[in-house]
């Protein structure tokens, strides 16, 4: 061990030493960073939220929706996107509690998922009367979905909750007026691919003593149970 005792390998030692404390501070640093800048985070956005009568006020009292031969009174549609807002995938185990969504003073029918690829539109559950509860899914970061409930009574409040492990769920409120002009958008749209629809004609010449006919139907889709 007397070359311990030799300046040159005391230096050679010193040189090793600090290098690797320096390399290690700054691994550490880089992984204290990443993780703080990690951020695991789901949003949910109110698309559009209104009574399907009350689009256009020429069609009060003539439209009617009905789901499987049941006419809903009072139907709206609400539409609500959501997406993974964060910088990390979040994947079917990172939730402690499933998303769900409590439609307060409301009454759901059915429930339409866009893209479908990452949720199966029969595994959401219809939580009696107002609540619905989106299986466990995975996101990628920007990833998102749309969801289409068909519902009764007057739009009013919607609560949304979750338990992700080390993340969060969050409302993101949209108040532009583009965003409140592009409503009517969302509506007509979900409108063709959610319900049926009977307008009767209106008689026209001729036409007294008739029976009014029915226009062709927009075809639901599938509903969750």
């Amino acid at each position: 061990m007397a070359f311990l005792r030799d300046p040159l390998w005391q230096f050679v030692i010193y040189v090793v030493v600090t290098l690797i404390v320096g390399i290690a501070g700054v691994i550490t640093s880089i992984l204290i960073f990443r993780k703080q800048h990690n951020r695991k985070e789901i949003s949910y956005e109110i698309l559009s939220d209104a009574l399907i009568a009350s689009l256009k006020n020429d069609f009060k009292g003539r439209i009617k929706i009905s789901l499987d031969d049941t006419q809903v009174s009072n139907a709206g549609l609400l539409v609500l996107k959501v997406w993974n807002s964060g910088n990390v995938a979040v994947k079917p185990e990172d939730y402690y509690e499933p998303i769900t969504f409590q439609l307060v003073g409301r009454t759901v029918h059915t429930v339409d998922v866009e893209p479908n690829s990452r949720i199966d539109p029969n595994d959401i559950k219809l939580l009696a009367p107002s609540s619905v509860e989106l299986p466990k899914f995975f996101l990628n970061p920007k990833e998102s979905i749309n969801l289409t409930i068909l519902l009764s009574g007057s739009p009013g409040e919607t609560k949304g909750k979750a338990t992700l492990i080390e993340g969060n769920l969050v409302e993101y409120r949209g108040d532009s007026r583009e965003d409140i002009e592009h409503q009517g958008d969302v509506i007509t749209l979900s409108l063709r691919r959610v319900v049926t629809t009977q307008v009767p004609k209106r008689p026209g010449k001729g036409d007294h003593g008739r029976q009014p006919s029915e226009q062709p139907a927009w075809n639901g889709l599938a509903s969750a149970s």
